[in-house]
């Protein structure tokens, strides 16, 4: 198995012969006079239908100047038409034309065939590996874009009315509201001021600087002086699935240790399953019965690890 370094000079080597074999060093698509942009561009409006020119610039990963340039081209070649869309008539979405349709047609005849071709001297094995291949790269490439765009960090006072209202969010989506929850802890108002103490840690999860999660550890109130208690974990939708949940335990698990904490406690609501699962594939044992005095009696799950 290569090193790192080795295979990504590999990947890289052969991502350039794939770009020069599928002809994208080439100033038109299959020679139908079309730029590659152009034709990504008639792409995503035969599959989406009419598309605003923020959308088609989302789905190109292209600034809004260079698509509005790409656009104008495309009606002027009376390939695409704009309508309006609402009473402002600001938003002008752009559908294909006849002529529009006719070029998209020939250009999924000379993609299919160019494809065709390639398979074709593969055996049914190795087509089977190209495409798992290919699908697993093109889905990585866009994990790791869409996750540059996240920054972790320690809380700032800055953050405390973006923490606070992901949390109060998060707790409306999952039904926590009365009497012995969360909800109700004097520290969501100030995060920074209730975990800058030597003995605690409060972390956040920023998608393009905006607060978005975050999680901390503090001294388990009521509890034994070696432990600490895990706490207040909540993410936005826009955050989830994406791995950052295991980051940031690690990351707060990590400092108590630096703390000098020897065990590392938490409690959850029932509801919270993705969280539990999270918990027990990261060395948490489930309790019968909750630890110190948290005051947060509507919590009916808890757990324990021991960092040493």
């Amino acid at each position: 198995m290569p090193d790192t370094k080795e295979l990504t000079g590999a990947v890289r080597r052969a991502s350039r012969e794939m770009v020069r074999e599928l002809g994208f060093m080439e100033n038109s698509v299959f020679g139908l006079g079309v730029t590659h942009s152009q034709c990504h561009a008639l792409l995503e409006m035969e599959q989406a239908g009419p598309l605003g020119t923020l959308e088609l610039s989302s789905l190109l990963r292209l600034d809004k100047s260079t698509t509005s340039r790409l656009t104008t081209d495309l009606l002027k070649r009376g390939l695409a038409t704009a309508g309006n869309c609402g009473s402002d008539g600001r938003r002008k979405p752009l559908s294909l034309t006849l002529e529009g349709r006719r070029l998209v047609g020939k250009i999924h005849d000379s993609a299919n065939r160019q494809v065709e071709n390639a398979l074709s001297v593969l055996s049914l094995r190795q087509r089977s590996q190209v495409l798992r291949g290919i699908s697993l790269y093109a889905k990585a490439l866009a994990r790791a874009a869409r996750e540059s765009r996240f920054s972790m960090r320690l809380i700032t006072a800055a953050d405390n009315s973006g923490m606070e209202a992901v949390m109060r969010r998060v707790m409306i989506e999952f039904g926590v509201k009365g009497p012995g929850c969360s909800a109700n802890d004097a520290e969501l108002s100030d995060m920074h001021s209730a975990y800058s103490k030597h003995d605690s840690a409060y972390f956040v999860l920023l998608l393009d600087g905006q607060v978005v999660g975050g999680a901390g550890i503090a001294p388990l109130r009521g509890g034994a002086p070696d432990t600490c208690e895990f706490k207040k974990m909540y993410f936005l939708p826009q955050a989830r699935g994406l791995g950052f949940g295991r980051k940031l335990l690690d990351e707060c698990l990590y400092a108590a240790k630096n703390k000098g904490y020897k065990y590392c406690y938490l409690e959850t609501l029932g509801q919270m399953r993705q969280a539990q699962h999270l918990y027990r594939k990261s060395g948490f044992r489930k309790l019968r019965a909750p630890l110190g005095q948290t005051g947060h009696f509507s919590c009916h799950e808890w757990y324990l690890k021991k960092l040493f």
